[in-house]
């Protein structure tokens, strides 16, 4: 996969499990190079995204709707790994 291009994939409404078309952007993380020689590298993370295409059939709901609750979820997801990596950081404890 290159990076930046969506695939096409066919998930779960949020709201009533049906399925429903969407372009997905998985996360992908790639190194950035320093502008000053010497310096190490930075790393630019894009955490995955959900692009939905159309609304879902069987609950009504619409495209807008969708969006907001697969935002929702992936915001959850994010924060959970997020506090996993922190509760694992070796950082310098003042006691």
């Amino acid at each position: 996969m290159v990076y930046g291009f969506p695939e096409r994939e066919i998930i779960g409404c949020p709201f009533c499990g049906n399925e429903i078309s969407v372009l997905y952007f998985p996360e992908t993380k790639r190194p950035r190079k320093a502008s000053w020689g010497g310096q190490a590298a930075n790393i630019k993370t894009r955490s995955e995204q959900y692009i939905v295409q159309e609304n879902c059939l069987h609950c009504k709901k619409s495209k807008e709707e969708i969006q907001k609750a697969l935002d929702e979820k992936t915001r959850e997801e994010s924060k959970k790994y997020g506090k996993a990596f922190e509760k694992f950081s070796f950082s310098k404890k003042t006691s």
